[in-house]
């Protein structure tokens, strides 16, 4: 149903196209059928508004639309705004409201329009606001995003006013040229509380307490199905005053060190209390498809972990040498293995361990000392500002491999 009202003409009565026309139209359960969608766009109920512009003699026409819902298949939108309709283009200037939009589905119909559009057709130019509860890009959801769309005659390009992933917020800007994109983006988080992030982001089944920061910056140019494998930038993080618990990885790793007499008994029990943290530092490398760790430290109450590694980001598979220090164990260290107080000095301990495998699933081994690189040594000492000894405690049951592994 569609009902006008308010309906005026203006103009010399010989001359039509010198007619200026404006009306208010309300319209109610409309339904149209285009050839470019799978489903047809319903219109439960709207206002549109035409009207002249106000320059003299004919000119564009604006078509204002009041808070209009649109429906198509399970989608829902709220549309409100101004479309100015002339002979040279078509210039938007709209805001559009939704719960969740498929980027897929966008994709697929800007195909569709691509391909049906004519070499002298209309332009489209101006500008789409959005304000979306999710965003679905394949398996990353962004919520909210709030972005302003830019058509231009140099092509599409989005300025991301907000962009939610995992809990933490992204500014920066996109631009699509054909099948590419081309994205800069600055991560925003400042004393953010750590719960449930490190599970969204890794799929890891952990609880890590605490707040944290987050700074760096990420890039990528590449075709949509390149992305991962173009994406590169480096991000900072730290974290402070917390737990981690419900960690399989260092489950795995503590157990396997409870095993030697050194720390029998003396690590902490996961199902229980924990690890407690003073301080948690990360530098990320995202290139080529991974995520570089060149420096992760977690400096406990007990103890002091620090590790380099990756994560393939495709397959969230890891490689990471991890190296355990103990505080308040040293003396017990120095007393079960005869002579090693005089060959340590002023020297920490640390036992290197290597975690591999899946992030869901990842597999822990003790390693022995020539198989640790000089770079985590150096990254080590640096950290904890004292030289560093490496030993390797006996583990019932495990024998060194050629590789420089221990297996049982």
């Amino acid at each position: 149903m569609l009902s006008a009202s308010r309906i005026q003409v203006n103009g010399p009565l010989q001359e039509p196209r010198r007619w200026r026309v404006q009306a208010e139209a309300e319209f109610k359960d409309i339904v149209l059928t285009p050839t470019f969608l799978d489903d047809p766009i319903e219109l439960p109920a709207g206002r549109l508004t035409f009207a002249p512009t106000e320059a003299p003699g004919p000119g564009p026409t604006v078509l204002r639309l009041d808070a209009v819902r649109v429906r198509s298949g399970g989608d829902e939108a709220v549309l409100a705004g101004d479309i100015r309709l002339s002979a040279a283009d078509a210039t938007l200037d709209l805001d559009l409201m939704a719960t969740a939009v498929d980027w897929s589905k966008v994709e697929t119909i800007a195909d569709r329009l691509a391909r049906r559009r004519q070499a002298d057709s209309r332009p489209v130019r101006g500008r789409l606001g959005l304000r979306l509860e999710r965003l679905v890009i394949d398996r990353v959801h962004l919520y909210p995003f709030n972005a302003s769309v830019h058509f231009t005659a140099a092509g599409t390009q989005i300025e991301i006013e907000r962009a939610g992933f995992c809990g933490l917020t992204f500014i920066g800007r996109m631009a699509f040229d054909g099948p590419v994109v081309d994205a800069y983006l600055v991560p925003v988080a400042d004393v953010m509380p750590l719960d449930g992030f490190i599970a969204c982001l890794s799929e890891e089944k952990s609880l890590f307490s605490g707040n944290f920061n987050l700074h760096g910056q990420l890039s990528v140019r590449a075709r949509r199905d390149e992305i991962v494998n173009a994406l590169k930038g480096r991000l900072t993080f730290v974290a402070e005053d917390g737990t981690l618990r419900q960690s399989l990885l260092f489950a795995r790793l503590f157990a396997l060190l409870n095993l030697t007499e050194i720390y029998r008994g003396k690590l902490p029990d996961f199902s229980s209390q924990g690890l407690d943290y003073k301080r948690s530092t990360a530098v990320l490398d995202i290139r080529e498809g991974k995520i570089q760790i060149d420096d992760w430290s977690i400096d406990g109450r007990t103890l002091w972990i620090g590790s380099r590694g990756e994560i393939d980001i495709a397959t969230q598979q890891i490689d990471f040498t991890i190296m355990v220090s103990p505080f308040k164990t040293i003396d017990r260290i120095v007393n079960s293995i005869p002579g090693l107080r005089w060959v340590l000095g002023g020297r920490l301990v640390a036992i290197p361990m290597r975690a591999s495998g899946s992030l869901e699933d990842p597999q822990v081994v003790p390693l022995s000392p020539a198989a640790v690189g000089t770079s985590i040594l150096e990254m080590i000492e640096r950290t904890l500002l004292l030289p560093i000894e490496i030993i390797q405690p006996l583990v019932p049951g495990l024998e060194e491999t050629p590789g420089g592994t221990i297996r049982r």
